[in-house]
C-alpha cells in the first residue's frame, strides 16, 4: 500500500513547516502546502533531501485553488490518508481596530478555508472509509485571547466545528482532532499585522495596545516549540485515542481549567457538575 498521504496545508512557516518536515523524515508521504510557491525556502531545501516531502501551491481561501491541489495531489497518489488544516492568520488587537475587509479575510481564510479544504478530500476518505483530520485551533478558541479577539473568533468556530464534524465522519472511521496550541516559538507573531485603524490619529487604543504587543511577544517567545507540537501531531495521528480534543502543552490545560472556573474555583454554571 506505500506509505501514508498526508496533506497539510499553511507549510511554509511556523507549524505547518515543522510538521512537514518531521513527518516527511518518519517515511510519510507528505505534500506539503502553501499559497506563495516563491516564498516557501526553508522548506524547498528541506524538500531537495527527503524524498518523500512534496511541495505543492494551495490557497485555501480560492476553492478553484483547493480543488486543483486535491486533484493533483489524488491523480498522484489515490488517496489521502491524513489532512493536516494548519493554514491560518491573524490581525492583533480589539476588533474595533479591522475593517471590514480584515475580519472577511480572517474567517475566509481560518474557517472557510478549512472547511474548503476538508471538504475537497472527505469523498476520497469516504470511499476508503478511513482517514484522519488534524484541525489547528488555539486555546484562544476557548479562553479568549485579549490581545487577537478576531482570531479568536475563528478558532472559537472552529472549535464547534471540530466536535459537530468529528461526530458526522465517525461512521465513515474518519477521525477529527482538534489540535490545540498554546504559545508556541514561530514567526506568527511578527508575521501578525495590527488592524488597519491602528495608524489612525483618534485610534483610542494605540498607547496600551503597543505596551501589550510587547508583553504577547514576551509570552509568544516561551512557549513551546514547533518541532514538539510536529511530534504531538504525529502522535495523534497514530493514536488510537478516539477523543476529538488535543491539548499540546500544560499551559493549555491550566488556561482551559481556569476559563472554566470563577476566580473562587467555582465553575462558571451554577448548579452543574464538578470539573
Amino acid at each position: 500500500m506505500g506509505h501514508p498521504v498526508i496533506l497539510i496545508t499553511g507549510s511554509s512557516h511556523g507549524i505547518g513547516l515543522a510538521a512537514a518536515i518531521h513527518l516527511a523524515q518518519q517515511k510519510y508521504q507528505v505534500y506539503a502546502t502553501v499559497r506563495n510557491i516563491d516564498q516557501c525556502n526553508e522548506l524547498r531545501r528541506a524538500a531537495e533531501k527527503l524524498p518523500s516531502l512534496a511541495i505543492k501551491q494551495l490557497d485555501v481561501a480560492d476553492k478553484i485553488s483547493v480543488r486543483a491541489a486535491v486533484k493533483e495531489i489524488l491523480k498522484e497518489t489515490r488517496r489521502i490518508d491524513i489532512l493536516i488544516c494548519n493554514a491560518g492568520i491573524g490581525f492583533y488587537g480589539p476588533t474595533e481596530t479591522l475593517k471590514d475587509k480584515e475580519f472577511k479575510r480572517l474567517f475566509n481564510v481560518n474557517v472557510f478555508g478549512t472547511i474548503r479544504v476538508v471538504n475537497a478530500v472527505l469523498p476520497n476518505m469516504r470511499e476508503n472509509r478511513q482517514g484522519c483530520i488534524i484541525l489547528l485551533g488555539s486555546i484562544s478558541g476557548i479562553a479568549p485571547s485579549k490581545n487577537l479577539p478576531a482570531y479568536a473568533m475563528t478558532k472559537a468556530a472552529i472549535e464547534s466545528y471540530a466536535a459537530t464534524t468529528a461526530f458526522h465522519l465517525a461512521p465513515w472511521n474518519i477521525r477529527v482532532k482538534h489540535l490545540l496550541p498554546g504559545p508556541v516559538v514561530t514567526d506568527f507573531e511578527p508575521r501578525t499585522p495590527f488592524g488597519s485603524r491602528f495608524a489612525e490619529d483618534n485610534n483610542p487604543y494605540k498607547e496600551f495596545l503597543e505596551k501589550d504587543r510587547q508583553t504577547w511577544k514576551e509570552m509568544m517567545d516561551k512557549g513551546q516549540s514547533a518541532a514538539e507540537v510536529a511530534r504531538i501531531m504525529q502522535e495523534t495521528i497514530e493514536s488510537d485515542d478516539s477523543k476529538p480534543w488535543v491539548p499540546t502543552s500544560q499551559y493549555v490545560h491550566a488556561v482551559a481549567a481556569k476559563h472554566f472556573k470563577d476566580p473562587t474555583g467555582h465553575i462558571r454554571i451554577p448548579n452543574g457538575p464538578k470539573l
